[in-house]
């Protein structure tokens, strides 16, 4: 009989328990809603005030596809993809296949391929030994000096854009 006895005293104890934690947490939150909130007060100043405008567009400038006029194969490449070039420096030599119709002592024809214009190369499509055929590019050089932005900007940020002003791409 005494078995019957504990559990009842088990339960009360649990419930005991449980009523204690649950009026710990209400006293908790109560606590912390009747705080008053922290308030950071600063002087105000006078200053600029940013306005930022987003938009999509495109880098546009003068660019130079370059391709040989020659058949043959790219004998030497002197210059990499993100090379800063300037006019007439020179970017690859390319040497034609020996025919049999050339004398012993003729000269085996080349062509280089040289910057139109000071600027850097944006793309190299061949590599030493590669066969060079006209018309096919080989490099492409991009002037540095000139690039303009194309962008399209949404009706209501019109008024905040103006000619000339700085822009971060």
């Amino acid at each position: 009989m005494s078995n019957n006895n504990e559990r009842p005293r088990v339960r009360s104890k649990r419930r005991l328990w449980w009523v204690g934690a649950l009026v710990v947490v209400v006293a908790l939150i109560a606590w912390a809603a009747s705080r008053p909130p922290q308030v950071t007060v600063a002087t105000a100043q006078m200053g600029d005030l940013s306005v930022t405008v987003t938009a999509t567009g495109d880098v546009e400038g003068r660019v130079a596809d370059l391709s040989p006029t020659l058949q043959g194969r790219f004998e030497a490449i002197y210059r990499d993809e993100g090379a800063w070039v300037q006019r007439g420096d020179l970017l690859a030599r390319i040497v034609a296949p020996p025919t049999g119709l050339a004398s012993a002592g003729a000269m085996t024809p080349y062509e280089t391929i040289v910057a139109p214009f000071d600027g850097v190369v944006s793309r190299r499509h061949v590599d030493a030994g590669d066969a060079a055929i006209p018309g096919r590019p080989a490099f492409q050089v991009a002037d540095t000096a000139g690039i303009w932005v194309t962008a399209l900007i949404d009706d209501i940020d019109v008024a905040k854009v103006h000619e000339g002003q700085d822009v971060q791409i």
